[in-house]
């Protein structure tokens, strides 16, 4: 959904709010959230940042040792290629572009790794906000809670802190 769309929806939903509570003739009871400073200040999101960045370094180093074996097969070539019959060199070459396209495969893999596992626990993360938000609300006996999309909220209509609280007490 675009941020326009986001938006228009939570505005939407506001004015909609609104005249219902009008309706009800019952005061209307608004919170919001700052997801973005939630996962900022999370332990959970800086515990998995650094997990992220431990297990990216630790690919880095086993690609990091393929592409110096790479580097010396290619040198090994260049040094004994004149040495070599045309059947050597061109099955040397072949080996080489194999070893090549192995290590590319690596990568894409170790990037498809992180990046699938980022988007797991970032996911998992964001359950975890969801249901302390919804507990927050059923405690609190809030109407509506508000996230993306807020051009201003009124720092009483804040519960981020509390959020982020919760978050912290739920996951040590």
């Amino acid at each position: 959904m675009s941020l326009y769309a986001r938006r228009f929806f939570a505005i939407s939903i506001f004015f909609l709010a609104l005249g219902f509570s009008g309706v009800a003739s019952a005061e209307l009871k608004i919170g919001y959230v700052d997801l973005q400073r939630v996962v900022l200040e999370s332990g959970q999101a800086q515990a998995l940042k650094q997990t992220l960045e431990g297990e990216a370094a630790e690919l880095r180093g086993a690609l990091a040792a393929d592409q110096q074996q790479l580097k010396s097969a290619r040198e090994a070539f260049e040094r004994d290629s004149l040495a070599m019959s045309t059947e050597q060199r061109q099955e040397k070459e072949r080996e080489l572009i194999a070893m090549q396209r192995e290590l590319q495969r690596k990568e894409i893999q170790s990037q498809q790794q992180l990046q699938s596992k980022s988007a797991e626990e970032q996911k998992r993360l964001l359950n975890d906000i969801s249901e302390i938000v919804d507990k927050l609300a059923a405690k609190g006996k809030y109407d509506i809670i508000l996230a993306e999309g807020v051009l201003f909220a009124s720092d009483r209509l804040d519960i981020t802190d509390q959020v982020v609280a919760e978050l912290a007490k739920g996951k040590k």
